[in-house]
């Protein structure tokens, strides 16, 4: 059965920078990789660093991701780098300034 519009939720997509120690590069990169929400997309190993992206339906669960990532006992430093709220999704909400109903004037 097809979802409903109002049962869709904006999606909030993040990419986190994270740097860890070159050695410890392959095991931190597991370890991310297993964490629900996110996924390694890339890295390079002489620097130890990763990006790493996080889909969530809220701000919230961004942030408690990064949390996560900042708590692992090989990670020197996480931090946010880029995020994006799907407006196509948030835009077709009823009575949304991008919804048909705003658009026609439509209660």
């Amino acid at each position: 059965m097809a979802a409903r519009l109002l049962d869709i939720v904006p999606m909030h997509f993040s990419a986190f920078v994270v740097t860890t120690a070159p050695r410890h590069l392959a095991s931190v990169r597991r370890d991310l990789d297993a964490m629900p929400g996110l996924e390694v997309r890339h890295w390079h190993e002489a620097s130890g660093r990763l990006i790493v992206v996080h889909e969530g339906e809220t701000l919230a669960s961004q942030e408690e991701a990064l949390r996560r990532i900042q708590a692992h006992r090989r990670v020197l430093a996480a931090g946010l780098h880029y995020h994006y709220l799907d407006p196509a999704i948030e835009s077709d909400r009823p009575g949304t300034a991008g919804s048909d109903r705003a658009r026609k004037g439509t209660p």
